[in-house]
């Protein structure tokens, strides 16, 4: 489990600014922190996020209580993979009410805001996109509609589902 204190206000974060030459500042950060980035193109992926060497893309980083961290350097690739698909039932007929679920092969990668673990729902005709994915190998699963649910087949990145599902996945490596 990863542990994540950074301030939050609504759907984003306090203290963020995008300067006019790509450099930012992260302000009110405090603690073990994931930074979590969302690339501006569905297509692009966070590659890397390079402090002192150390990739923090996929760990927490642990701010302290208080300080100044400079030269952070946020990686994001214009390449990122893609998986289409439809999904058929028993008798190839096209299924529209169900949703997509593409997680890495790595258990480790499986947690809340990874940028390894993505869903999708369908398109108006069946079909599915999964966009902005970084090379490696996945697993591809759709889940029927759950009754009682609001996002269909579309449920959050829990290790026991994603489980679960690699068990009957299709394995595909980007």
């Amino acid at each position: 489990a990863y542990f994540d204190r950074g301030p939050m206000i609504g759907a984003g974060s306090m203290g963020f600014t995008l300067n006019p030459d790509n450099s930012f500042q992260y302000t009110g950060v405090f603690g073990p922190t994931l930074i979590r980035v969302e690339p501006r193109q569905s297509d692009w992926y966070l590659k890397s996020i390079l402090f002192k060497g150390q990739d923090l893309a996929d760990t927490p980083f642990d701010f302290g209580l208080d300080g100044t961290f400079s030269d952070i350097e946020v990686v994001i690739s214009t390449t990122g993979a893609g998986v289409t698909g439809r999904v058929t039932d028993d008798r190839a007929a096209p299924v529209a009410d169900y949703g997509v679920h593409v997680f890495s092969t790595f258990r480790d990668r499986w947690f809340t805001g990874s940028r390894w673990v993505k869903t999708a729902r369908p398109a108006q005709d069946g079909s599915f996109r999964v966009d902005g994915l970084p090379p490696g190998d996945y697993w591809v699963a759709a889940i029927e509609r759950i009754e009682g649910t609001s996002g269909g087949g579309v449920l959050p990145p829990d290790p026991q589902l994603l489980e679960s599902l690699s068990l009957r996945a299709t394995r595909v490596t980007l």
